[in-house]
């Protein structure tokens, strides 16, 4: 996969983010403060801003500044759970997307300290165990069915994280 592939991808979750902005929001006041939408608004616009900078040449560098950019500017927990999946996954843009995914899967349950069935990490769960681009895509609608599933759970990393793998689909699926 090309950097542009990557960079579109972010470019993708964050029109996605700002459209569901209020919806994060209104599921954050579930469990919250009622800000997930606000702050992941903001991080993203900060990873857009990053972007035009370009201080990256590959799409592991590009996922590692993205990595850092949202464990510097995402406020709330979900800051150092994205900024540490990002960093994570930076390792491994190279390998099948399930590993790569895996690592950031495993990243959040490290650095969270997160149960294996919370519902963020569900969403996670079901990129990682299985190869996106061999095996989703084809599967697309069954997929996001599970993953809608477990995202209406109403918790808001849980739909932010589903925005960014719809996002992943969105690219790498056509």
């Amino acid at each position: 996969m090309k950097l542009e592939q990557y960079e579109l991808w972010i470019q993708e979750f964050n029109a996605l983010i700002q459209d569901n902005e209020e919806l994060l929001n209104h599921y954050d006041t579930m469990s919250g403060d009622g800000d997930h939408g606000t702050n992941i608004v903001q991080g993203s616009k900060a990873v857009l801003e990053m972007m035009e900078r370009r201080p990256y040449s590959d799409p592991s560098q590009f996922m590692k500044q993205v990595g850092l950019t949202l464990l510097a500017k995402l406020e709330g927990a979900c800051g150092p759970l994205y900024g540490a999946a990002f960093n994570s996954m930076a390792l491994h843009t190279f390998d099948p997307s399930n590993v790569m995914f895996h690592t950031g899967y495993e990243a959040i349950a490290k650095r969270g300290q997160t149960p294996r069935d919370h519902p963020m990490l569900k969403v996670w769960q079901h990129f990682a165990d299985s190869d996106v681009l061999e095996v989703a895509i084809p599967k697309k609608h069954k997929l996001e069915e599970q993953i809608i599933t477990i995202a209406n759970s109403a918790d808001p990393g849980a739909f932010s994280s589903y925005l960014l793998f719809q996002a992943w689909l969105n690219v790498f699926g056509e």
